[in-house]
């Protein structure tokens, strides 16, 4: 998934020498990213990276105790987008009955918090854009992904 600020004139980092080094902003949206992931049980941080305007990421969401990857709005009884392929090993099946937030409802409170911390740091006109770009990736081509996240910074200036 792909997430932008709806305002790219405040960066979140620096590269350099295809090393990333995170200011204010940065840092702050690094520790909302893995607070999410304290809060959501049904879901594991993959591979991610926050650049100067932007920021990549896969998430891992759990199987229910049936095997069902719920990705959708709607609750898994009326969810099209029910995903039984999962990229990689399977994790293990999420049994807790707590509710299941779908990957809409995550990323909002991701953005919801690390936008309160930001405007709490001085940068009140800080927003997110309203969407995200977002995909279902294949077994084959995880590797793949965590390979582009993973170069990133070091195609940056490419």
């Amino acid at each position: 998934m792909t997430i932008e600020p709806s305002n790219r004139k405040l960066p979140f980092c620096k590269i350099t020498d295809g090393k990333i080094i995170l200011n204010k902003i940065g840092k702050i949206i690094n520790d909302k990213w893995k607070w999410i992931f304290k809060q959501y049980d049904h879901i594991r941080m993959d591979k991610y990276v926050i650049m100067p305007d932007h920021f990549h990421a896969i998430i891992r969401i759990l199987p229910d105790s049936q095997g069902n990857v719920w990705v959708g709005l709607d609750p898994p009884e009326k969810n099209r987008a029910i995903q039984k392929q999962r990229a990689g090993p399977a994790p293990p099946v999420h049994l807790d009955k707590r509710k299941r937030y779908s990957l809409s409802q995550i990323i909002g409170a991701f953005k919801t918090k690390s936008s309160i911390s930001i405007h709490k740091a001085g940068y009140m006109n800080y927003k997110w854009k309203r969407s995200f770009h977002d995909r279902i990736i294949r077994d084959d081509e995880l590797e793949i992904k965590r390979n582009y996240i993973r170069n990133n910074p070091i195609n940056w200036h490419k």
